[in-house]
């Protein structure tokens, strides 16, 4: 296992994530965005400065934040982390702790959030990688 493709490997999943890419129906079988539910989060609640959820214990922190769009895309996304490791030629079994962190974005250009995404490797070296919404 080459390392040096866990930031890529980083980069993309917390993109997919956080992109346009994640839907999910709601109650009114309507097609709805992960990104406009962080966006909600950050816009309905001032005091919210960043939230942080583990991939591989599929926990969110604080629990506040923690809506039933998270608990389904959380699911579903934690499901396909051991195949999308494997297209980067990543061992799943030599990572942990796969978090994306969204923090409130300073920046007035209309985008609510900043997502970085880190690990632990099997070393006990933290990667990371900030993901940048276009």
């Amino acid at each position: 296992m080459k390392y040096k493709k866990i930031k890529s490997m980083l980069h993309n999943f917390g993109h997919s994530f956080s992109s346009d890419m994640n839907t999910f129906a709601n109650s009114k079988n309507q097609t709805c965005f992960i990104f406009k539910e962080i966006n909600s989060l950050f816009s309905e609640d001032i005091n919210l400065a960043s939230f942080c959820i583990n991939f591989s214990t599929q926990e969110v922190t604080p629990k506040s934040v923690n809506s039933p769009a998270f608990k389904y895309s959380i699911q579903n996304y934690a499901e396909v982390l051991k195949d999308h490791s494997k297209r980067h030629d990543l061992n799943i079994d030599c990572i942990r702790d796969v978090e994306l962190t969204f923090l409130r974005s300073v920046k007035k250009n209309g985008k609510a959030f900043i997502c970085v995404a880190s690990c632990i490797d099997d070393r006990g070296i933290k990667h990371a990688a900030k993901v940048k919404r276009k």
